[in-house]
């Protein structure tokens, strides 16, 4: 008779000082750019972007920094429990402006699938919507109507995947665009 094992292992209480939130750096790749990742003892330990086809050189896609509002941002693993099962990762954040390169950044957002990697106040890396990608579920964009509103806007991605989002090996390196919107910096987790 086949058997589901729902636990395999111990849970340990984690000790010590723990923050919560994203308060470090947010990147965004679009999730047909990313070849393939690979999963060593449960951790992304290495992420392979695609060629782009029109770069000189066989130069491959990269990853993109968005620069978040301080404590606005985290993760979230909802469990979806029904006929079928699996994590809807949830990620919010928040991004302050509203100038035109702000508003063609989040208006490019609303279609396509992405994937991320947050850095939590830890210091650990997470990767969001590794299988499938995430989509953007909510958001808006606007300057409010009082003097001490957001000018800004909010966001809410979700990939319904089959695993929690994954954590990422420390050491790992991946390609940002620098905020000259020329350079690529290697960034390492």
């Amino acid at each position: 008779m086949a058997c589901c094992t729902p636990i395999t292992n111990n849970i340990s209480k984690v000790c010590g000082p723990k923050k919560g939130g994203l308060i470090k750096n947010l990147y965004m790749a679009n999730f047909c750019q990313i070849d393939s990742t690979t999963i060593t003892a449960d951790e992304v330990s290495a992420i392979t972007m695609a060629v782009d086809p029109l770069a000189t050189f066989g130069a491959n896609y990269i990853w993109f920094q968005l620069d978040v509002k301080k404590q606005s941002a985290g993760f979230t693993n909802p469990a979806n429990i029904g006929d079928s099962k699996f994590f809807d990762q949830t990620l919010n954040f928040t991004i302050e402006g509203f100038d035109t390169a702000t508003k063609l950044a989040f208006e490019s957002m609303i279609d396509g699938e992405a994937c991320f990697i947050g850095i939590d106040g830890n210091g650990t890396a997470h990767m969001m919507g590794r299988i499938s990608g995430a989509e953007m579920t909510e958001g808006g964009i606007g300057t409010g109507v009082a003097v001490a509103d957001l000018i800004g806007g909010t966001a809410t991605f979700v990939a319904s995947e089959v695993e929690v989002i994954k954590t990422v090996t420390a050491g790992t390196t991946i390609d940002v665009l620098n905020e000259d919107g020329v350079t690529v910096d290697v960034i390492t987790l």
